[in-house]
Order: structure tokens, then sequence, then C-alpha cells
């Protein structure tokens, strides 16, 4: 009963995937009609010609998507084991086109983080052996883990100059459209670098770090100038950090977009920047640093729609102090900015012209707002 539930649940998942593609060839509808039925074995008799006729016509996210189809269901069928997942991405990255490897990479990857997150507890009980871990990922410790899912983003990473060529929109076929505009994060380098950075930036990497690890500063160019910052060469023993790597995949994707005509993914970067830096900087002045960056942004970017996210950022530092009087006179608002303030710590915004006007002219959010794959989940 239980095997025929999870198989069920498959079939409705990935029948809601197929739909959002477009149907190129009949092997598209038999797939459907036998999904819907929930007969997974018939629809894989027809995904392998899926595969090949998209990879035939390069249309690389079509193949791409039918790729972690043809995976899920056959997971499904030897009862939708993360293992078999992450066993079987690996065995079709092998055999795929180049052109396909690198996202197909960061997706490997994003399953691996999946399923670290859903093992949480087992992977921070173990203890750090000497001893090489094996080839059982389900085993591994905490290192072992993170060091193959920067491994994977790494292989990802290495076709940098494939993915800045890629516009994001050529993969719409896999990369679900959210609510900002592309001109934010336009290229499959931006994407695969974001997801990247949410690993990198996550807070079970402390847990991994040695004795010498890196240490972001708050007094170190990290609040700096984009010039400043780009100049930045951190000194340190850890040179394997994520802190580290963090710091220069942000480096690489500012240094991409410095002169890009549309200046939105460059404010957008630096933005991205200094969020991190807020999120993993130490030192009794990182709140400070961290405003009068958001301020030096606010007034070099005040004619961009993306200036209204650095004045939320700033209205939320100012309402985390606790003290809007206090907070006005330490920082300096301006009116407008007070009145963001006052707006924001009252919960009253909607009543407050200019707080809802700056406010609601941010299409940009935290979560869900980018591109993410559509895919089938661990």
């Amino acid at each position: 009963m239980k095997r025929a539930m999870v198989l069920a649940l498959i079939c409705a998942v990935a029948l809601c995937s197929i739909s959002a593609v477009s149907v190129r060839t009949p092997y598209w509808a038999k797939i459907r009609e036998a999904v819907s039925k929930g007969l997974p074995k018939t629809a894989l008799q027809s995904m392998n010609p899926v595969i090949r006729n998209a990879q035939n016509e390069r249309a690389w996210a079509a193949a791409i998507r039918a790729v972690t189809l043809k995976i899920a269901l056959e997971a499904g069928i030897e009862g939708n084991k993360p293992e078999e997942k992450i066993t079987r991405m690996q065995a079709a990255i092998e055999r795929a086109p180049a052109p396909m490897r690198p996202l197909m990479e960061a997706i490997l990857a994003d399953w691996y983080w999946q399923y670290f997150q859903q093992n949480r507890w087992r992977f921070m009980e173990r203890t750090t052996t000497a001893t090489e871990p094996g080839a059982d990922f389900t085993t591994w410790d905490l290192p072992r883990i993170y060091a193959e899912i920067d491994r994977h983003f790494t292989r990802a990473l290495v076709a940098a100059p494939l993915l800045r060529r890629t516009p994001v929109t050529q993969y719409g076929a896999l990369l679900a459209r959210g609510s900002a505009p592309d001109a934010y994060r336009p290229t499959l380098y931006d994407f695969v670098v974001r997801e990247a950075l949410e690993f990198y930036g996550s807070a079970e990497q402390a847990g991994a770090r040695p004795e010498d690890a890196f240490v972001l500063q708050a007094d170190s160019p990290v609040f700096d100038t984009r010039e400043r910052f780009l100049a930045w060469t951190p000194t340190t023993t850890d040179t394997a950090a994520a802190l580290l790597k963090a710091v220069h995949l942000h480096q690489d994707v500012m240094r991409f977009h410095a002169t890009d005509r549309d200046p939105a993914a460059r404010i957008d970067a630096d933005l991205w920047r200094l969020e991190f830096a807020r999120a993993h900087a130490v030192g009794a002045s990182r709140d400070s640093l961290y405003a009068a960056a958001l301020r030096r942004e606010i007034t070099r970017d005040r004619s961009h729609e993306l200036s209204a996210r650095a004045i939320h950022s700033l209205a939320s530092l100012l309402n985390e102090q606790g003290d809007p009087a206090g907070a006005r006179q330490k920082f300096a608002l301006t009116s407008d900015e007070s009145k963001i303030l006052a707006a924001n710590i009252e919960g009253n915004i909607a009543d407050n012209d200019t707080a809802k006007l700056l406010l609601g002219a941010i299409v940009w959010k935290r979560e869900a707002e980018h591109r993410d794959v559509v895919t089938q989940r661990l």
C-alpha cells in the first residue's frame, strides 16, 4: 500500500512537471497519458526518445528536464529513495553532452544538499575520522558531504564562460520564472552562482570549519565601495573556506556585470554582496558599516527601481535597532527614510504614501523571487 501511494505521488508530481513542457513530439503525449494513469513504467518507455530528440535539437533545457523526470520515475519505481536519484543523476551526467553538464552538476549539488538537510541530525552527530570515507554517501560525515557538494558546484562553475554567454530566458523549459525581472540575474551563470552561494553561506558550514578558519571581519573591504571590494584579496591560511569561496564568487559576479549597459544586474549583485556581508561578517562595526553602505547605494542608484530595495533593507536594519528616535539621530535619516522607518516600525505601511510607493516598488523578495529549477525534488 505504501509503495502504491509513493508511486501515485511521484506520478502526480511528474504530471505537473510535464504540463509545463511544450509538446515537441508525440512521445510527450504518451508520457502524459501514462503518468496520468499511474503507469510510470509505461511512461519510461517514451523517455529516451524524448531525451534524444531534445539533444538532437540542442534544446538543452528540455533535455535536462526530461532527464530529471526520467530519474524521478525510475527512482519512484525503486521506492523513491534519494540515494537512487543521486546515483542515477551522477551516471546521467557522465553520458550527457557537454552543454548539459554544468546545470546538471548544479542540480546534483542541490540534490546532495537536500539530502543533507533531510538527514541533518545524522551528519551532525557523526564523528570525523582520519579514515577516508567510502563511496556510500549515506555514511559520510559532515565535512565529506560538504566537500562533495562543493565539488559539484565547482565543476558546474568551471563552465563559467559558457554559462555567462547563455541567457536565462533560453532555459524557460527548466527554470520557472519568479516575480523579479530576468534583467536582475540575466544569465545561467547568475543562476548557478546564486545556488552555490546559498550553500556556501549556510549556517551548518560552521560545523565543518578548521581551527584556523577564515573569518569575515566587518572592518575588511566587504562593506566598502564596489571598486575597493573588487580590489580586495583576502589573506588566510584557510584557502578552502566556504566563506572565502563566497567572497570570491561575489567578486566574480560583480566583475562580470561591471560594464553592463543595463545597470540592473550590477546593482542587484552589489546589494546581494552587502546582504551576504551583513549576515556573515563579525565585529562591533558591522551594522554601522552596513547602514553606511546602503546609504551609499541609495545615493548612487537613486534613479533605479532597485534603490527601493536598499531603502527597504535600511529601514529593516533600523527597525532591528529597537529605537526609532535613536536610530534616526544616529544614522541621520533623510525625511523619506524617516517616513519609511516609522511606517515599518508601526506596521502601518499601507497608510503611509511614501513608504507604500517605495516599498511597493520592490518586486525583488528574498524568497522565491528569482528563477528556480522546475525539477523533481528529493
